[in-house]
């Protein structure tokens, strides 16, 4: 008997904790896809509100609004996933969830103080950099830690 998982990469990370099932792995991977979607969008409209000062107002507001729709749209895609999951995997998320908010709290916190004593400088998108690399990081630990 072979007891080997089957599927993509993607799909033997998602059922190696729990029952997902073609639901999760399909809400999971248009989470995943929007997320791109919405790094793509922001880059985008950094690049363009950076290399083209004299940008008239509309582009200028299309150019801030647009990620910010983007990022409405991923968090529903996420919370579909949740609402959907089974216990374990939703288990997993929220705990990986509360490990990156607890370290973006400390991070947040102990920011200015480095700044202020001149010891570091940063945008504020490393320290969101730096907070979806724990959650992912956390995921990853957790489908390891149920499987």
């Amino acid at each position: 008997m072979n007891d080997a998982p089957s599927g993509t990469a993607w799909q033997r990370l998602l059922t190696a904790c729990g029952s997902a099932g073609p639901g999760d792995v399909r809400n999971q991977l248009r989470f995943a896809l929007l997320c791109l979607a919405w790094g793509l969008t922001f880059i985008a409209s950094v690049w363009l509100l950076r290399r083209t000062p004299d940008l008239s107002a509309p582009f200028v507001a299309l150019a801030i609004a647009l990620p910010g729709a983007m990022g409405i749209v991923v968090i529903r895609a996420y919370l579909k996933f949740l609402r959907n999951t089974d216990e374990l995997l939703r288990k997993i998320q929220l705990e990986a969830l509360a490990l990156a908010f607890g370290v973006y709290a400390l991070l947040s916190m102990t920011y200015p103080l480095l700044e202020a004593a001149g010891l570091l400088v940063l945008e504020v998108g490393d320290l969101f950099a730096a907070v979806m690399i724990v959650w992912a990081l956390a995921q990853i630990y957790g489908t390891w830690r149920y499987r």
